[in-house]
């Protein structure tokens, strides 16, 4: 705790808060290799078979350095930001050149996957997707083998092209739902999913995935309009497409009713818990949440906005515990700090096969967040993570 400032520094304009929550376990291995000079942060941490470095310069000037890194050679950094490949490791030390304050973070792989095979193609591109028979209802495809084929032809090249989708560089050998429920059901039923990415390393990362199926006329334009959403094109008795549910405006303002109405929806294996912390009809009237929109798309998250009101912040992966940047929204919201959107709601996750005897082991918050640029207070929604 030591590197932590004992008190905030001051900045004129701006108002300053913060908060530090310890870790209820910790793991792996972490060390520094400062060089001479002090000029240069360099620190690895180590676990398992994840190993990072971080690189950082703390003058205002260029800065080269050297970093002893024999016991990782062999290893090739890859720039985590970018997923630049820099030259492997070799027996001498390590040169890199940093700019003023500059850094770099550096996954140390063994075998690096083609830049080629790791990119995603670019929005406008056409999508090749596998065309899947289904029967006339669709209520129940995850409930059977249809489930299994879509995991076996789609789900893969699916997540692979996915700009939130944070393995391409580790190479993705399967995936498979783990958890799912209806959300909505119907004629264009929607689907609120657990995937599971297993790498090539041995591996495993867990990402939520909403998922809507619509007829052929709003199939045509998910495919014009996102042609990176569509997941599979549905043949049979009926025409369709299965998606992401994030394109799809029923289902964004089915998981924002789930929060206005705090509901509960069994899953197959666990639980997602919505909560409505301040999302009153005041702070977002039904005639002010519309059109619904999508932001640029991030490398981690998706967002919603719902008529400029509110934004639904939907974090990707699930990790286990909380969410950080919902405890800092909800600190912040608490002390009524004026500069941040307050969170009014959550969805929380809790796989129920995983809870002890101290509670839920893997709550998963912040399916999104909802910020508002209306006149009056802005608002932000969290939901699953």
């Amino acid at each position: 705790m030591d590197v932590l400032p004992k008190e905030l520094p001051t900045c004129p304009g701006y108002d300053m808060a913060a908060f530090s929550i310890p870790a209820d376990q910790t793991g792996g291995d972490i060390y520094e290799l400062n060089p001479a000079g002090k000029k240069d942060s360099i620190v690895v941490s180590r676990l398992g078979n994840d190993i990072v470095l971080c690189v950082a310069n703390l003058a205002r000037t260029v800065q080269p350095v050297e970093i002893p890194l024999r016991e990782f050679a062999g290893l090739t950094p890859v720039e985590m930001l970018g997923r630049t490949e820099f030259p492997r490791v070799a027996e001498h030390p390590y040169f890199l050149t940093l700019a003023p304050y500059g850094f770099y973070w550096f996954q140390l792989q063994e075998a690096v996957t083609p830049i080629t095979a790791r990119t995603a193609p670019a929005p406008e591109e056409p999508v090749a997707v596998p065309a899947l028979f289904a029967g006339v209802v669709w209520d129940a495809v995850l409930d059977g083998s249809m489930r299994e084929i879509i995991e076996k032809q789609a789900l893969v090249p699916f997540l692979e092209r996915q700009r939130w989708f944070g393995g391409k560089a580790r190479g993705l050998a399967r995936a498979r739902f783990v958890d799912w429920a209806t959300m909505r059901r119907g004629q264009h039923p929607a689907f609120l999913t657990i995937v599971e990415a297993e790498y090539a390393d041995g591996g495993r990362e867990r990402y939520v995935l909403p998922l809507a199926m619509s007829s052929e006329h709003e199939a045509h334009a998910i495919e014009e309009e996102h042609p990176g959403a569509l997941l599979a094109r549905i043949t049979g008795a009926r025409k369709g497409a299965l998606y992401d549910g994030l394109f799809d405006d029923g289902t964004c303002a089915t998981l924002l009713a789930s929060m206005q109405e705090e509901r509960t929806l069994q899953m197959r294996h666990g639980v997602a818990q919505a909560d409505n912390i301040d999302l009153t009809p005041q702070r977002a009237p039904a005639d002010t949440l519309v059109p619904i929109a999508r932001t640029a798309p991030d490398q981690s998250n998706t967002s919603v906005v719902f008529g400029r009101r509110l934004i639904m912040k939907v974090f990707r992966r699930v990790e286990e515990g909380p969410n950080p940047d919902v405890q800092m929204v909800e600190y912040l919201t608490g002390q009524r700090f004026p500069h941040v959107p307050p969170l009014v709601g959550t969805i929380s996750y809790t796989r129920a096969d995983l809870a002890g005897p101290k509670g839920p082991a893997l709550p998963t918050a912040d399916v999104g967040r909802i910020l508002s640029d209306a006149p009056g207070p802005p608002a932000a929604i969290a939901m699953l993570q």
